[in-house]
């Protein structure tokens, strides 16, 4: 079983220091500490390590390590993916690696760049009878399956079957989760179980 943990944002962040990251983490934190990106992303910390403390297995953000992409993990630990958008940061967590991705819905430009979205995609976005909705379900697919890739952007690919549940990329096979957690919210995870049960867990951080 997965877990979703979402808080509202906190008015203000955490103090890098009380999170207790290892120095890399920390020193990349500490210097932009007052960007609402680090805002949120400290906050996302400090969920998880809420998340980790409910199981009382000894985990600490302490051992939190980089890959070689600068995807954050646990060694011998629980898989986790972070994500924040809007008014609220999410915790997805469970035992196979995962991606998570959540976001606001809000009018942006529809400009879909070829290198990331196929013909298929766009016209699909293009065809919705709400183009904004269907963009941002389309996107956070993608990112969610980035995410649980570990490369990042360079992982988007224009997909030529909009709307599959099961995505392999470089050799792995990815299903997709469509979680409800608040209105205007479109929100997924990427794991690499079909049919996979998430408990969603709320949560304040004041």
């Amino acid at each position: 079983m997965m877990e979703l943990w979402c808080a509202p944002l906190p008015d203000k962040p955490p103090a890098p220091e009380s999170l207790e990251l290892p120095a890399d983490l920390l020193e990349r934190k500490r210097s932009d500490r007052h960007s609402r990106h680090t805002h949120a992303s400290l906050a996302g910390y400090a969920l998880l390590r809420k998340a980790l403390q409910s199981h009382n297995a000894g985990w600490s953000l302490r051992r939190l390590r980089l890959t070689t992409w600068g995807k954050p993990y646990l060694p011998n630990g629980p898989c986790f993916s972070l994500s924040h958008s809007g008014g609220y940061v999410m915790c997805a967590l469970g035992r196979d690696e995962l991606g998570l991705d959540t976001e606001l819905v809000r009018p942006r430009p529809l400009r879909l760049p070829e290198a990331i979205f196929s013909p298929a995609e766009r016209h699909y976005v293009d065809a919705a009878a709400d183009p904004l909705a269907a963009f941002y379900w389309l996107w956070t697919r993608k990112e969610a399956v980035a995410k649980a890739d570990g490369r990042g952007f360079s992982s988007l690919f224009p997909d030529e079957k909009p709307g599959r549940s099961r995505v392999e990329l470089a050799g792995n096979v990815w299903f997709l989760h469509r979680v409800r957690v608040e209105t205007g919210y479109e929100t997924h995870i990427a794991s690499g179980r079909a049919n996979e049960p998430i408990l969603l867990r709320r949560t304040c951080l004041d």
